[in-house]
């Protein structure tokens, strides 16, 4: 009799330990807090490119026959957009084509027959660091067949606020010079002719004088010989081009980043 009270008591533990079991909660489980996402890099904002706007120097003699008759016509390009650096940038460009009103008025007093002046200004490419500005200047006089061309180039490095020289695009001792040289040699056009007694040998000989009129074009390199017609009677400058690829090697640092911004 004891023995079954006792087995009794015994099933009744096990079904109240079981009960107590089942009543206990299973452990949380934490979700996994997700990574946060990747913050993409904004780059800046790439300036915008100026526009230009033409002035113009215009004056004419008096009398419009005779010794000492002149009259001149200059565009003048001028950036717009490029503030505070476009003031020195514009400065620059209207003091050169000042001096070659100066020059010419000088020409002018003393020549025996009237005499003329046209300048005309083109932008050649316009991006948010660089500014080609070009300005080919024509001088005539009244019975000489041949007109005096002069070609100005006005590659302008918009945040340095300063017109490039051709020596400001290459490092020092490269020899760019030689490329250019023989670029030149090569694509010359046979037609041209000198306009001031040089032959196409000193013209294209690997002196930085030689390419001083340059254009910073999308992909090349424009180089603009003004001593040189290329058809009689016509005031059109012969020019070459030489490829970014053939020069990159010898560009100066900084020099790339302008020219494919």
């Amino acid at each position: 009799m004891a023995i079954g009270r006792t087995l009794l008591v015994g099933l009744l533990l096990l079904s109240l330990a079981a009960c107590a079991d089942s009543d206990v909660p299973p452990p949380a489980v934490r979700e996994a807090t997700p990574a946060p996402s990747p913050v993409a890099s904004v780059a800046a904002p790439l300036p915008s490119p100026p526009t230009v706007r033409v002035d113009r120097m215009t004056a004419a003699s008096a009398a419009q026959a005779g010794p000492g008759a002149y009259r001149y016509d200059v565009q003048v390009p001028q950036l717009v957009g490029v503030e505070p650096h476009g003031q020195a940038l514009d400065s620059e460009i209207r003091d050169t084509l000042q001096r070659d009103v100066n020059d010419f008025l000088a020409a002018a007093q003393s020549a025996q027959s009237p005499t003329d002046l046209t300048c005309a200004s083109q932008a050649v490419r316009l991006t948010g660091k660089l500014a080609v500005l070009r300005v080919d200047c024509t001088s005539s006089q009244a019975g000489v067949a041949r007109p005096v061309t002069v070609t100005h180039t006005f590659n302008c490095d918009l945040a340095g606020a300063r017109i490039l020289t051709l020596q400001d695009l290459f490092s020092a001792g490269s020899a760019y010079l030689d490329v250019l040289s023989g670029a030149a040699r090569s694509q010359f056009p046979p037609h041209a002719t000198p306009a001031a007694g040089r032959s196409v040998a000193d013209a294209t000989a690997p002196v930085a004088a030689n390419f001083r009129a340059f254009l910073l074009g999308p992909t090349a390199l424009v180089i603009v010989f003004p001593d040189f017609l290329t058809a009689p009677a016509t005031a059109a400058p012969p020019e070459v081009s030489v490829s970014y690829d053939d020069l990159e090697r010898y560009f100066a640092p900084r020099i790339t980043d302008l020219l494919t911004g």
